[in-house]
């Protein structure tokens, strides 16, 4: 084996197989099968990287199945980066995701292609044409974009003034999806970060944060998208990073070279103050709220909750299912059998709760949500928090 394995020697040898994460770890939830659970999986690591396991195929889709959640992290009395050493084997191990993948999905010009083909095919049945079920699926949820999505094309500036007496300064980060999935979000931060005194910059030339070729096992792919992003973002004296799908903030938040906090867009809205002072009207509707497992590696979950309990007459209902949607970026293409066992309950949960709206702070999160509640009939949609602010904002 030519591999360097000290590092997931060191860092595996690091579990004591106490089980605390267990109860925490979704897959093992399913599955009730160690191969399945965390310490399950770093066993494989370690007997892997001592030579005592070949890289099979069964080890290689145990691993695979695992949705990078973060959740067991938390329960760790070890303390055991999880995260870094399922990414650093899985560079290691012979790759289960194909290369083309996280490069078309990280790619703005690819992803504006795909949505016009995901028009056409939806309209003429070519999506059973491409043999590739990864393809498939994902011009099925390029169609669900282009649907939601459609009306918010207005182009974004670098630069948003403050609306009022100047407190500091952010930069929003956009990434590789945000201006296809999450444009409305970005507008409706900008709305309210400056109308709460805080200029907003949109460096041109964002990369992907890097987490998609990371968890693929493409580190190289990565390296160079942390590199690009850190000459825009850091020291350049912003307040804080903001981001608007907390999945790439999960993974930006443990880059040690940015100088600036990384905050989830609701998260530093109700740091710097909330939204108790903006002018709302009453909402009046039942919501439900999905606090993904990002936004909860970010340790941000109470403060964008927190926001949403000032929204003026919403009823809100948290989601719980079994702490994960299902949708964890790529595996939202790679791995549809384990995101449809993941998401039942928590569709269960939506329909019987009468909610009218969903809210989430993930872009992979919410298309889990929406293609799901779309195909049980729910006839729900699902948006970022920040969209509801700001269409109950009085209009001056």
């Amino acid at each position: 084996m030519c591999v360097n394995s000290d590092f997931l020697i060191k860092e595996a040898d690091r579990c004591v197989k106490c089980g605390l994460c267990l109860p925490h770890c979704p897959t093992y939830q399913l599955a009730r099968d160690e191969a399945e659970s965390p310490r399950g999986r770093i066993a494989l690591i370690q007997g892997w990287a001592a030579g005592d396991l070949q890289a099979d195929r069964s080890m290689l889709a145990h691993l695979d199945h695992c949705l990078l959640c973060r959740r067991c992290e938390g329960a760790c009395p070890s303390g055991v980066n999880y995260s870094e050493l399922m990414d650093a084997a899985r560079a290691y191990l012979p790759r289960t995701t194909p290369r083309w993948l996280p490069d078309v999905l990280a790619d703005g010009g690819r992803q504006r292609m795909a949505m016009k083909l995901a028009a056409v095919a939806g309209k003429s049945g070519m999506q059973a044409w491409f043999p590739s079920a990864i393809v498939r699926r994902m011009l099925r949820i390029a169609a669900t974009l282009s649907a939601s999505e459609s009306g918010s094309s207005t182009s974004l500036k670098k630069y948003y003034a403050a609306a009022k007496t100047q407190q500091g300064e952010v930069a929003v980060f956009t990434g590789c999806m945000g201006a296809t999935v999450d444009r409305r979000a970005i507008a409706a931060a900008i709305e309210i970060i400056t109308a709460s005194g805080y200029a907003v910059s949109i460096p041109p030339s964002q990369q992907c944060c890097g987490a998609m070729h990371a968890h693929a096992g493409y580190r190289q792919r990565a390296a160079e998208q942390k590199r690009t992003n850190l000459a825009l973002f850091a020291g350049k004296g912003y307040d804080s990073l903001i981001t608007l799908s907390s999945g790439c903030g999960s993974y930006l938040a443990d880059i040690s070279e940015l100088d600036c906090t990384v905050m989830d867009a609701g998260a530093f809205i109700q740091q710097i103050g909330g939204i108790g002072s903006l002018p709302l009207t009453e909402i009046r509707r039942k919501i439900a709220i999905f606090l993904p497992c990002t936004l909860a590696a970010m340790g941000q979950q109470k403060q964008v909750m927190a926001l949403l309990q000032d929204l003026p007459g919403a009823e809100l209902i948290e989601l719980q299912g079994m702490g994960c949607c299902g949708g964890a970026g790529l595996h939202l293409l790679t791995q549809p059998h384990t995101g449809e066992q993941l998401v039942e309950p928590l569709i269960h949960q939506l329909a019987a709760s009468q909610a009218t709206l969903v809210a989430t702070t993930n872009s992979g999160c919410a298309l889990q949500l929406q293609t799901s509640a779309n195909k049980a009939g729910l006839g729900i949609s699902v948006v970022h928090p920040l969209e509801l602010v700001v269409q109950q904002l009085q209009k001056t």
